[in-house]
Order: structure tokens, then C-alpha cells, then sequence
């Protein structure tokens, strides 16, 4: 079992560029992908959202690309000094055909570095970059193995928990059928204390008042809820034991359970009864705040 929770980074480089992927991902019903790409790399977004398809099934996951280009220590900016002769060739002789005085400087030059550098760039749509595109998967993959690492981990600990409020809750259920086995003399006992305060004097034979025994037990028999209530304990737990995906499986038997309880707490004529539904419904809520976290 795998929490949705969960970051990690990857690296690839080229012989011009270094690219660092990083993937966080937190709690969400479904899968949502975010990505925060250079503005030309668009056509990797539907990459990148079948890429971590592999590794999620529900999760908001973010995914962030930082690119860096080397440069020469000869030539920090990364000019191309023969294409930006050509520009500047290029800039006076049209300047010279139509009258205008021409005279270069270094905030031209910059300028026109990033002009020739922003026609360079791929096309919107991602364009012909087959070596951005390689070392953007590897490293999204290694970013998200990271991460899968991180969520593995997490699991581990979040079952560990699982266990022990399952194994409260089978003991709270336990007392509960305890106090139930003792209903019908608890009530038998009071009616009798009741008659007898009125001044009637009645057989416990008598069949009026096995009845309105009968009556009372069959109303607060909670041996089914009881008996269900245990039956998603071992579904739970058999989820949990497993490596698939069953954080809303998970979350449906929270509320079967949560609802069980209800039933036991609206049936309880006994106060020690009512309060043990109490603590199942707080156990079962701290479980279901867990589920959250879980794929």
C-alpha cells in the first residue's frame, strides 16, 4: 500500500544542458497532473501525464522542469558571436539603403542575442527536440521512483496504524457482545424492580412479562451489526496487506462501519453499550482520516 504523498527529483544532461525534474504529489479523490514546463515544451504534457499514470492512480501531482544551458567561461553569455556578426551586417547595410545612421552597441548587442536565441527555440508545440525529449523522460521517471520510494515508505507506516485501531476497534466490538449477553437480565431485572415499586407483585413466569422480555431483546439485539462490524475488520485488513491501489475501497468500508456503529448506538439500552458505539465511531474516523492519505 502506497500513501499518495511523496516528492522526489531527477537529473539528465546533454552535452549543452542540464535538466532537473522534480515530481510532489499530495492528497486527491482522483488524479490530477500539473506541470510546470518551459513554455515551448508543450507537447510533453500529454508525455508527462502518461508517464505518471504509470506510478499513480489518485493523487494531485505536480510536475516541475528546470532547464539549464552551459555555457564556455570564454563565453558566459552563450553568444553565437558569427551569427551575431551577420545580424549586425546584416543591421547596417539595410540601414545604409535607407538613410538611417547605424551605430552598434553592447545593449544592441544583447538584444539581438536574444532574438537570434528566441528564434532558435522549438515550436510551440515542442518542435524537433528528440534529445530535451529522452532526457526529460529519464529523468521524470527517476524523479517519480523517487517519489514512489518515499509513498512506499509512508504506507508502511500508515498500515502499521491501520492494524493497531483495527485491533481496538475487534476489542471494543468483543466487550460490546459482552454487554449485550447481559441485556436481557439487566432488563428483566429493572422491569421486576419497576412492577415491584408500584406495588405489583408478578411471577417472572408470568407470560406478559416474558414477553415484554422478549420484546426488548429482540429490539436491541445488535448481534448482526456486531457480526458485520467484524466482517469489515477482515476485509480492511486483507486490503491492506495487498500492494494495489484501495484507498477507496477503504474509504467505503469506513462508512459501512461508521454505520454499523450508529445502529449499535441507536439500539443500546445500556449506557456502557452507547459508549463503546462511541468509541467505534472515533476509532473509525481516525482510520477513515487515514484512508485519506492512502492510493
Amino acid at each position: 500500500m502506497k500513501s499518495m504523498t511523496g516528492f522526489g527529483r531527477g537529473n539528465a544532461s546533454g552535452e549543452e544542458f542540464e535538466l532537473v525534474v522534480e515530481v510532489s504529489s499530495v492528497n486527491k479523490k482522483g488524479l490530477e497532473v500539473s506541470c510546470s514546463i518551459p513554455r515551448t515544451w508543450a507537447r510533453f504534457e500529454a508525455l508527462t501525464g502518461g508517464i505518471v499514470r504509470e506510478f499513480y492512480t489518485r493523487a494531485k501531482v505536480n510536475v516541475s522542469v528546470r532547464l539549464v544551458k552551459r555555457v564556455s567561461e570564454t563565453n558566459p553569455l552563450g553568444m553565437d558571436v558569427e551569427k551575431l556578426r551577420s545580424a549586425v551586417e546584416f543591421l547596417r547595410n539595410t540601414s545604409e539603403s535607407i538613410g538611417v545612421a547605424f551605430a552598434p552597441d553592447a545593449n544592441l548587442l544583447l538584444k539581438l542575442n536574444e532574438a537570434l536565441s528566441q528564434a532558435e527555440q522549438p515550436s510551440e508545440n515542442g518542435g524537433d527536440i528528440p534529445e530535451y525529449a529522452s532526457a526529460f523522460e529519464k529523468a521524470l521517471r527517476e524523479a517519480l521512483s523517487e517519489a514512489d520510494k518515499m509513498r512506499v515508505a509512508e504506507g508502511a507506516n500508515i498500515v502499521a496504524d491501520f492494524v493497531l485501531r483495527l485491533s481496538s476497534i475487534e476489542e471494543i466490538v468483543a466487550s460490546v457482545q459482552k454487554l449485550s449477553s447481559e441485556n436481557c437480565t439487566r432488563y428483566k431485572e429493572a422491569l421486576l424492580r419497576r412492577l415491584e415499586a408500584l406495588g405489583t407483585v408478578v411471577d417472572v413466569s408470568d407470560e406478559r412479562v416474558l414477553r415484554e422480555i422478549a420484546i426488548f431483546v429482540d429490539k436491541s439485539d445488535i448481534s448482526e451489526e456486531c457480526t458485520r462490524l467484524r466482517s469489515h475488520i477482515d476485509q480492511f485488513g486483507n486490503l491492506i496487506a495487498k500492494s494495489a491501489p484501495c484507498g477507496r475501497m477503504l474509504d467505503f468500508i469506513c462508512q459501512e462501519m461508521g454505520r454499523e456503529a450508529n445502529t449499535i448506538a441507536s439500539k443500546a439500552n445500556f449506557i456502557e453499550i452507547t459508549k463503546a458505539a462511541m468509541s467505534i465511531k472515533n476509532e473509525v474516523e481516525r482510520l477513515r482520516e487515514q484512508v485519506q492519505n492512502v492510493e
